[in-house]
């Protein structure tokens, strides 16, 4: 039986002693209200004690404005975890001037500073279709620039395309050229820089 099959048995009852149900029926919703107040008191209590927590850590700060802090520090730490990366300009222009061209190249890491830019450089090459050949900690004295590039004895077009692209992302280097083991195809190697 719902409640308005009940309501509707004891409707006569109400409406001879109107006066004895309100107070009873006020009675009910008080003891309804309180209980309910009672119940979900301790709920409001602790979401406004996490409100207030937020508002503490973000120091007053919006969410946006929160966000925008947490960037800048992701960046600051990027900045000191590793100072050399290249931008997605320079790798735009790098992937440029390697104009759809394939070809081989072996890339090096000669020193912990240039891991980054080590890693980023190896993976366009890739990306892009050349095979890279690499590895790690070859030649590790430091570097003026931090780039070491070695030419074989006679530079292909392979060879002359990648330096091209490296000028064109604008990566300063020292390159050499005469030297008796000179490899088969360019090498470059990212080292710790001497200064």
């Amino acid at each position: 039986m719902s409640f308005l099959d009940q309501l509707r048995a004891v409707w006569p009852l109400i409406i001879t002693a109107p006066w004895g149900f309100v107070p009873l029926a006020l009675a009910i919703l008080l003891a309804g209200w309180l209980a309910g107040r009672f119940m979900f008191a301790e709920r409001i209590a602790t979401l406004k004690e996490r409100i207030e927590s937020y508002k503490e850590k973000l120091g007053g700060a919006t969410p946006d404005q929160a966000q925008k802090r947490i960037a800048d520090l992701e960046q600051q730490l990027d900045d000191v975890r590793d100072k050399r990366r290249l931008t997605s300009d320079q790798l735009k222009r790098m992937g440029d001037a390697l104009s759809g061209r394939q070809g081989k190249v072996e890339v090096m890491l000669g020193g912990a500073e240039g891991a980054g830019v080590y890693g980023q450089v190896r993976r366009h090459f890739s990306q892009l279709g050349w095979i890279v050949h690499s590895g790690g900690m070859a030649f590790p004295t430091p570097s003026k620039y931090g780039l070491r590039i070695y030419m074989p004895k006679e530079p292909n077009d392979d060879d002359r395309t990648v330096l091209a692209a490296i000028e064109a992302a604008g990566l300063k280097c020292e390159t050499l050229s005469e030297k008796p083991d000179a490899p088969e195809r360019i090498r470059l190697i990212f080292t710790d820089t001497d200064d």
